[in-house]
């Protein structure tokens, strides 16, 4: 009879890495509204540093450049649903009418521009989620059935930390983000957010709207700062890819 002794111990598995090629955090570029400067300045500047990015459109800001939208997706891109017309005033609104009116018609050219897509994600219009009766808990939750019933797997505001992986997975409707030119209006806030995010092993998501050579007005982003930001994400340890790509690696190491 063997000795128990001598049988080799049972080693447990190694916990996999949730991060790729090394990374220690992760990072999402997300894109709001559908401008056309984000075709006409973010685009080549994230193609000079090879970062694919998620961008949220608002079909009445893309009805006129349709194909240049379409075009993003087939080079790896993700495109995300910002609703038809942008709404941030949601009192005329029930569920029912918000997503007959401004989420499934958007839903339905996201289909056919990026078809059979496994994750799809939203960002609230003016990070607003008062949808319905009922005070602001019951308002957020009925948005947040709303989106996961039309198969909207996780959506994003515009306003926090950088999101710990397991908190993205308990509530992947409320993923918190850094508004450049909103919440952030310097290179020094951003880079900082980006080391937190670095240090703790989590994931990042940054917000842009207009991109602009000078800003004229509040919200804007410098291209300058634009680039400076890019820059020092490709000099982290953090992997840059789309909100949606992210979330689903999350979920799938849970």
């Amino acid at each position: 009879m063997v000795s128990a002794l001598l049988l080799p111990m049972p080693i447990a598995a190694a916990k996999r890495p949730l991060w790729p090629r090394g990374k220690t955090g992760a990072v999402s570029l997300t894109y709001d509204d559908g401008l056309d400067s984000q075709l006409d300045l973010a685009v080549p500047a994230l193609d000079r540093f090879g970062f694919k990015a998620t961008f949220f459109l608002t079909f009445d800001n893309i009805r006129r450049r349709l194909g240049d939208w379409a075009a993003l997706a087939k080079q790896g891109h993700e495109l995300a649903n910002h609703t038809i017309t942008h709404p941030c005033d949601l009192g005329p609104f029930t569920a029912a009418s918000y997503r007959r009116r401004e989420l499934a018609p958007m839903a339905r050219w996201l289909e056919r521009a990026e078809p059979g897509e496994p994750v799809r994600s939203f960002a609230y219009p003016c990070d607003v989620t008062n949808l319905g009766p009922g005070d602001a808990n019951r308002q957020a939750a009925r948005f947040e059935r709303l989106l996961a019933g039309m198969g909207i797997a996780a959506a994003r505001t515009s306003e926090g930390e950088p999101n710990r992986p397991a908190t993205a997975l308990r509530r992947p409707h409320r993923l918190q983000a850094l508004a450049v030119g909103f919440d952030a209006t310097d290179f020094v806030a951003v880079d900082a957010y980006l080391d937190r995010a670095t240090k703790q092993g989590y994931w990042a998501i940054l917000v842009f709207h207009e991109i602009a050579p000078v800003p004229t007005v509040a919200g804007q982003t410098a291209l300058a700062m634009h680039d400076e930001i890019l820059t020092a994400i490709a000099a982290k340890p953090l992997w840059c890819a789309p909100l949606a790509t992210v979330f689903d690696r999350i979920h799938r190491r849970a």
